[in-house]
């Protein structure tokens, strides 16, 4: 059950700029648990303690995919990106409770959102520019999920800053947020797969 979870994916190894942790079919177990945990980490704090002066809604996910790319490169395997979006929410959580950083919702549910959606968008994933065209669509589906808890929560009038004048420009928001989502997948897929494999002629 396990094995099948985890099971490795080939055509990521073989199309990852940096060299997979587990190779010839030896397991680095404990390696690989690391870095999961890494890139979830690594992603918490970027979207919850860097900040920007990007003013664009859905912004926050380009800072957030490109450690979860990493850590998908380093361990190609199925489930991977849930793992990492888990470590990602655990952290939050615990910053959240000690007064570190500044999360907000919507930037949490798009974090939370992306590594499930790369592992959906992996499942029977080929290499070369379909890797990439299912990145962008992972980045896409994870962010407009954020645009939604977003608009909802303005919608429902939660004391979130700016909510006021997110329900008043809804339309232009969502592009916004799935062009962000389209970006950061590119961004993703770019930095640490390779568009052609030594395998293709």
């Amino acid at each position: 059950m396990l094995e099948t979870a985890f099971k490795p994916l080939d055509n990521l190894r073989a199309a990852a700029r940096l060299r997979a942790l587990s190779r010839d079919g030896q397991a680095h177990l404990a390696a690989e648990i690391g870095v999961m945990a890494a890139a979830g980490i690594a992603a918490a704090l970027a979207i919850g303690l860097v900040r920007g002066q990007i003013r664009i809604p859905g912004h926050a996910i380009l800072r957030a995919v490109l450690p979860l790319a990493i850590g998908l490169s380093l361990v190609p395997r199925r489930s991977a990106g849930s793992v990492m979006s888990i470590c990602a929410g655990v952290t939050v959580g615990l910053l959240h409770l000690g007064g570190f950083g500044r999360f907000q919702p919507a930037a949490v549910v798009g974090l939370i959102a992306i590594g499930p959606f790369l592992d959906l968008a992996m499942v029977g994933a080929g290499q070369g520019w379909r890797l990439y065209v299912r990145f962008i669509l992972a980045g896409i589906a994870a962010n407009l999920l954020s645009y939604e808890s977003r608009l909802a929560a303005a919608y429902f009038g939660f004391n979130e800053p700016g909510s006021r004048q997110f329900a008043s420009f809804w339309l232009p928001a969502i592009l916004s947020f799935a062009l962000c989502g389209a970006i950061a997948g590119l961004i993703g897929a770019a930095a640490c797969f390779r568009l052609r494999t030594q395998s293709e002629p």
